[in-house]
């Protein structure tokens, strides 16, 4: 393993441990606000989980110093093993494939970390909502438990894509964006709170979502705006068509812009394809100018690190992003 290749390994697995970075992030820099007394017995139980986190990470560094140790000694070839990668620009793909049995070795390791940023999570989600909607216990752990038992699935499926042996960095890559960790929390608050609870907390939800919607919206409408100069009535079609593509979006949101033209997309219709369609022909090779542009420097960018720019770079660019 080349000392490039062990830079892009280290890449892939904060990739695919991200859990531990969440952990130290929600717990050690942010830890919930507390009594004094919470706060020391708070402190003594960080000290303890920092001290195991720090073993586990001391096992790790042993590890890969072990693998790359092996650099200098010969190692025969099996048939599972694939032929070394030769010196030149890194293909991320192919480092994937090397490392699949390093990933597989440190998984315990890594769903430790997983585990640990979720209880974070988990703790401190409940406790807001424990607070907003006066929760009983039961309801609180029943919640609790949702979070930890979704995070176990969601790995579960990571797992089961690592061992696909045509599975690229992109897949999982891509499966990892696609998991939220509050993906159906609404069903089951549905099943746990009260009517009175039930009310106050669709109220809340439903505007924290049109927040969020209207947020991105407007972020992507101005980024467009940017490089093809929208007129005003290309602004409001194009925030519908951001608004109405977002997976957070309800048609029973009132959002300021949002009117009820034919903005909405057509079933079969991409969202790009919308608003390539909403622009005049210069704008389109404006835009089309830009993203070639941007691909462009992103290659240049991944070069200049040692890194072969993966063939479908464009895939994984959207329009407004």
């Amino acid at each position: 393993m080349t000392l490039l290749q062990s830079t892009a390994l280290g890449g892939l697995l904060l990739v695919l441990g991200g859990g531990a970075g969440a952990w130290i992030s929600s717990t050690l820099i942010r830890p919930p606000a507390a009594g004094a007394s919470a706060a020391a017995d708070g402190s003594a139980a960080l000290r303890g989980q920092l001290a195991t986190l720090q073993a586990e990470l001391a096992a790790a560094r042993r590890t890969i110093a072990s693998l790359e140790a092996r650099e200098t000694a010969p190692v025969a070839a099996t048939a599972d093993a694939p032929p070394p990668t030769p010196e030149g620009p890194t293909d991320l793909n192919t480092v994937f494939q090397q490392a699949r049995p390093l990933l597989k070795t440190l998984g315990p390791l890594l769903d430790n970390a997983r585990r640990r940023g979720t209880k974070a999570m988990a703790e401190r989600r409940v406790a807001e909502l424990a607070e907003k909607y006066a929760l009983s216990a039961e309801q609180q752990e029943t919640i609790k438990k949702w979070f930890e038992d979704k995070s176990e699935a969601d790995a579960a499926k990571g797992r089961e894509l690592l061992d696909k042996p045509d599975a690229s960095l992109q897949d999982l890559m891509a499966a990892g964006r696609g998991q939220r960790p509050d993906d159906g929390l609404d069903e089951v608050m549905a099943g746990t709170l009260n009517p009175e609870q039930l009310s106050a907390y669709k109220t809340d939800r439903l505007q924290e979502r049109a927040a969020t919607v209207e947020r991105e919206a407007n972020r992507r409408v101005s980024r467009l705006n940017e490089v093809v100069q929208l007129d005003d009535a290309q602004q409001d079609k194009v925030f519908a068509i951001m608004a109405r593509s977002s997976p957070d979006y309800d048609p029973a949101m009132r959002l300021e812009g949002l009117g009820s033209d034919a903005a909405a997309l057509t079933e079969g219709v991409s969202r790009d394809e919308a608003i390539l369609a909403v622009l005049r022909p210069d704008q389109r090779a404006a835009y089309e100018a830009d993203r070639q542009r941007r691909r462009t420097e992103a290659a240049r960018n991944l070069e200049s690190l040692g890194i072969k720019p993966p063939a479908d770079l464009g895939a994984l660019e959207g329009m407004g992003q």
